[in-house]
Order: structure tokens, then C-alpha cells, then sequence
């Protein structure tokens, strides 16, 4: 008599210990879903999925917007869009020690950056961030104001790939300047006695020689060796185009292509 009692018994066990291993499947799956949809980047990945275009790809013309101002704003927001170009908008790389980064700018980097608050609440952020962020941080401090724009121009994008001191430490190991990585006034002293063409071409080796060592010291990076020397050719090529050129008179095409279409 107790037997149909006990199968019965097993029965209901069983089914209790599906029950439960369907409700924690059921629980896993949706904590997955609340995690995904409370990432940061939900609704601009989306977007940019949706408008069907490449996160590495975007164009710079949808990240900031041009003051024609003055002839040093000229430069710097040029400067800025040809930055912006190689950048693009979202990249998250595993191998970037950088890892995520938006418009160029490393989050683990600059934790504290008012932007990305807006992507938290998934909101677009404003491009006067954008901005701002290299303008106080990278071309203010290396008072590319002061410089001629081939050197100011090239300068600018070391600096936004390898940091401002050390791109400052370069440019005064080239001058016979103490290299203490901060801009001053004998170093600019020695800049204006200086061959701009020659000057910049020693930049040039040394950022290329800078990215192999990086290469040789952390092989796991290699994976970006190939980019960063193009983008440095084809930064040295634009620059030395600049080298006659004074902040107001930019080249027409690099206007109608960096300024005029923004």
C-alpha cells in the first residue's frame, strides 16, 4: 500500500527539481537580459547598428562641429577631424589596454569624464565634450597655438595616441631640451630656431620606433602595429603638406574635406 504512495512521492520530486532547474534557467536568462540591457552602450550600438554604420568607420563629420573663428580654432578643429577620422565613434578591442573607447577618449583612462555619464543614461553625448576634452587636455597643454601648424598639426595626433608628456618628451629629445614632458618657453624658443621639415621628420622616426618597441615589449599588441605605422605615414605626409601654410591658409581640399563638410 505504500509504494504507489512512495512512486507518487518520487514523482512529485522530480518534477519539483525540474521545476526548479527550469525557474533558474528562466532567472539566469533573464538577469542576462537586465545586464545587457543596462550596459552603457545599449542604445548607441543600436543606432549605429540600425543606421548601418561601422563603429571603426564613422565618419568624423557626425562627431563635432566647426567654430570658424579663429585661425587657431581653424587648426585645431582640423587637426581634431583628422584625429577623429582614424578614431572613429565606438571601439572596444579585447587586446586595447585602452578598452573602451569612444571618440579616441580610453574610459579606463579618464574614469572620471563628464561624457560618460550621457551614455549611461543612453543619451548621445554633446560633441562641445568632445571637444573640450582635447582641447584642455592635449592641445592647450602642448600650446599648439604657439606652434607651426605642421608641427602643431602632427604633434596633436602623437599626442592623442601616446599621451601628451611623452609626445612632449619626443619633441624635446629632437630639440637638445631637457625632456621633462611639459611645454615651456625654452622649448619653444628651441622650436622657432629650428627647421620645421627636419624637425618633423625626427618626430616622425621616433614615433615610428616608438610604436615597434611597444610592439616588442607587449607582442600581444602587435595586432594594431600595421595601423598605427599607416596612420603615422599618412599623418607625416598631411603635415608636411602644412608646412608652408599659416593657420588661415589651410589647404582648399583639406577644408572642403575636414571643414567645409562638417
Amino acid at each position: 500500500m505504500l509504494y504507489p504512495h512512495g512512486f507518487l512521492l518520487f514523482i512529485l520530486i522530480v518534477l519539483n527539481i525540474m521545476i526548479y532547474n527550469k525557474l533558474n534557467i528562466i532567472n539566469i536568462v533573464i538577469k542576462k537580459i537586465k545586464n545587457f540591457l543596462n550596459r552603457k552602450l545599449l542604445i548607441p550600438t543600436l543606432l549605429l547598428k540600425v543606421s548601418g554604420v561601422s563603429n571603426n568607420l564613422l565618419d568624423h563629420k557626425h562627431l563635432l562641429l566647426v567654430d570658424s573663428g579663429s585661425s587657431q580654432n581653424k587648426l585645431f578643429h582640423y587637426a581634431l577631424s583628422w584625429h577623429l577620422k582614424h578614431e572613429g565613434l565606438l571601439s572596444n578591442h579585447p587586446l586595447d589596454p585602452g578598452g573602451f573607447t569612444y571618440a579616441g577618449i580610453s574610459q579606463n583612462a579618464h574614469a572620471n569624464w563628464e561624457g560618460w555619464k550621457y551614455l549611461t543614461n543612453g543619451k548621445p553625448i554633446p560633441k562641445s565634450l568632445i571637444v573640450l576634452f582635447y582641447d584642455s587636455l592635449v592641445w592647450k597643454p602642448m600650446m599648439c597655438d604657439s606652434l607651426p601648424p605642421a608641427i602643431a598639426f602632427y604633434l596633436f595626433d602623437t599626442a592623442c595616441l601616446i599621451g601628451t608628456p611623452y609626445a612632449t618628451y619626443l619633441l624635446q629629445k629632437n630639440l637638445n631640451v631637457t625632456p621633462d614632458g611639459v611645454m615651456g618657453s625654452q622649448t619653444l624658443e628651441a622650436i622657432r630656431n629650428h627647421n620645421v621639415q627636419n624637425l618633423l621628420s625626427k618626430l616622425h622616426t621616433d614615433r615610428i620606433a616608438f610604436h615597434n618597441k611597444v610592439v616588442q615589449d607587449y607582442p600581444n599588441l602587435k595586432v594594431f602595429c600595421k595601423g598605427w605605422i599607416r596612420r603615422a605615414n599618412l599623418t607625416y605626409q598631411h603635415a608636411i603638406g602644412l608646412i608652408n601654410c599659416s593657420p588661415f591658409e589651410l589647404p582648399a581640399s583639406a577644408q572642403d574635406s575636414f571643414l567645409g563638410s562638417l
